[in-house]
Order: structure tokens, then C-alpha cells, then sequence
């Protein structure tokens, strides 16, 4: 090998290493993957506000060798309208006041992935409420209802928080 094709090939080095500094390429450090540890409720309240709620005693189960708090709550309602759905306008109208709202938390506030599903017998429930996921709320169609509602993260690191709901007639 020729003087020159070393020389080119230490200039193309040094070169190199100049870019890769001028631009300022960071090194990525891989911290890791933050799981979630736990999914606190944070209340459990009817939406209008004028009902109240009872929150019962919290209990412990055991479902698949897993041990999954189980938070009862018992609500009140005096009225039950059976739909909200106006035949001449042929539209969805809010009349229901029978709507309760679940407030939870996912823990650590940092976990990457804060997605949870909510488990529960959809076809057991079809005309006796609904439940809507994306606000997490619950709207009772028929009074003398108990519904077991499982919050379950979707990180894979399995924790679930369940909470029974049991509605009456007042």
C-alpha cells in the first residue's frame, strides 16, 4: 500500500470524527420500562350530584391466585328513566340522572403504558346500563342492578382493581 492511500485513509478518520462531534450526536441511554404498580379509585360519585352515595367496606378476593381488592359502593336513585333516546328527533338526548362516574388513578404517575380495560359482562347487562369506557361512567337504565366492574392495565404486568357497584330504587 502506497504513502497516500494510508494518509487518505487517516484524513477520512479524523474527518469523521470531527462531523460526528460538530453535529453532536447524544448517546441514548435505555432506562427502562416503567410498569404500572397500582390502579387507585379514586371516587366513585353520581354525576348530577344531588344522590348520595354510600361506599361500603373494601374486601379482598382472590380470583386466578392473584388478590384484587374489591371496593363496594350501593347508590340510590329515585328515578329511572328507561332510555334516552327521542323517537321524533331520532336522536340521543341526556335524560337519564342515573349516571355514575368512576374516578381512578394509574400508579406510577410516570408508567409508559396508562391504558386500562374494563372488564365485565357486557351481554349480562344489555337493557339494565350502560357503560361508556371512554369517560369511564356508568348509566343505569333499571333500578335493583349490581354490576363488578375490573380495571385491568394493559402493560402486561397484570394489576387489577375491582369495583361492585349495586344500585337500588329509593
Amino acid at each position: 500500500m502506497k504513502k497516500a492511500v494510508i494518509v487518505i485513509i487517516f484524513a477520512i478518520y479524523i474527518a469523521s470524527i470531527a462531523i460526528v462531534n460538530f453535529f453532536g450526536l447524544e448517546i441514548a441511554i435505555f432506562e427502562g420500562t416503567t410498569y404500572v404498580s397500582d390502579i387507585e379509585i379514586l371516587s366513585v360519585i353520581v354525576e348530577n350530584g344531588e344522590e348520595e352515595s354510600y361506599e361500603l367496606e373494601s374486601t379482598g378476593t382472590t380470583v386466578d391466585e392473584h388478590n384484587i381488592e374489591t371496593i363496594n359502593y350501593v347508590f340510590y336513585f329515585t328515578e329511572y328513566e328507561n332510555d334516552g333516546f327521542d323517537e321524533e328527533d331520532e336522536e340521543v338526548i341526556p335524560v337519564n340522572p342515573n349516571m355514575i362516574i368512576l374516578e381512578y388513578a394509574v400508579r406510577p404517575n410516570t408508567a409508559d403504558n396508562k391504558e386500562v380495560d374494563f372488564i365485565y359482562d357486557k351481554d349480562a347487562y344489555d337493557g339494565l346500563l350502560i357503560f361508556h369506557e371512554g369517560k369511564a361512567t356508568i348509566e343505569f337504565l333499571k333500578p335493583n342492578v349490581n354490576i363488578e366492574i375490573t380495571i385491568s392495565s394493559t402493560d402486561g404486568h397484570n394489576v387489577k382493581k375491582r369495583v361492585n357497584i349495586l344500585c337500588l330504587k329509593a
